[in-house]
């Protein structure tokens, strides 16, 4: 029987190994393109290139995000339930076990994409303009902001839509400190401490939401918005049949993951918004 580190590693490469595979596809050849080409290309041509290069990074980082969050597309994170998947609920391991391992391979997983992108990708680039990329406050960063989408995601909610509301202030407002941050002279070495210490308190909720899922604990404070309902309700209206079955299963699926595009796009956004902090702006 393989020891619960090693079952948990073997679960997320035998779910998403072909997603590892096409991220380790785009670190190898962009790591080879930005070791050949800023010392061929015309200085003029080089921000393109680099753009062309780094735009990318978005997609592992979104996959790495959704996978060691145990997020799958039909997740209901709108709901009042603690996202983490039941089916992990009955595997005969201590829940801290079931929290911690995505945390620790998250962790790494987060930190390591980004030292690969500031050393190998991004800082072939920066050299031609004299510049670097701070390797470890985003590094730290990232660990906190998968922290905390962790905790939120796995911590159950008294309300429906909550869950959404808290990811879409408080994820990209992470970001949004950074790039203040930066902005304003702030030390790496005061970012680093920021970020570690904002990442402690995340695995602190994220270990308790999943101790709470799988005791079936959800708060349900639905009571306190009856009133409001009451006043906004409209009156019942009879639905006109669909006109085939594609378009009730295109209904269907809108009602269930159609908010999934703008949920993303907000937390996604401040990421690709981070790079104008240390990028080459013209």
């Amino acid at each position: 029987m393989l020891p619960t580190s090693l079952a948990f590693a073997w679960m997320f490469w035998r779910r998403q190994r072909w997603g590892f595979l096409v991220t380790l596809g785009y670190v190898l050849v962009a790591g080879v393109l930005s070791a050949v080409l800023p010392a061929q290309l015309p200085l003029e041509r080089a921000p393109a290139a680099f753009a062309l290069l780094t735009f990318p990074s978005m997609y592992p980082a979104a996959f790495l995000l959704g996978m060691f969050c145990l997020v799958e597309a039909n997740t209901p994170i709108s709901g009042r339930h603690s996202c983490f998947p039941a089916d992990l609920f009955l595997l005969p391991v201590r829940t801290g076990a079931l929290a911690v391992w995505p945390m620790v391979y998250g962790t790494a997983a987060a930190c390591g994409l980004w030292l690969v992108l500031a050393w190998c990708i991004m800082q072939p680039w920066m050299t031609l303009w004299s510049d670097w990329v701070p390797p470890w406050w985003p590094a730290l960063l990232a660990t906190a902001a998968l922290a905390w989408l962790q905790a939120v995601l796995w911590w159950p909610f008294g309300l429906r839509g909550l869950r959404v509301v808290v990811l879409l202030l408080l994820i990209p407002g992470m970001f949004v400190l950074a790039q203040v941050s930066v902005l304003s002279g702030t030390s790496d070495s005061i970012l680093v401490g920021l970020f570690a210490g904002l990442a402690v308190p995340g695995w602190t909720l994220g270990y308790l939401g999943v101790r709470h899922g799988r005791r079936g604990d959800a708060p349900d404070w639905e009571g306190l918005l009856e009133p409001w309902r009451r006043l906004v309700r409209r009156p019942p209206q009879r639905r006109r049949p669909f006109a085939s079955a594609a378009w009730a299963q295109t209904w269907f699926e809108w009602r269930r993951t159609g908010n999934s595009l703008p949920i993303m796009t907000g937390l996604l956004l401040p990421v690709e918004l981070l790079w104008l902090a240390f990028g080459v702006n013209d």
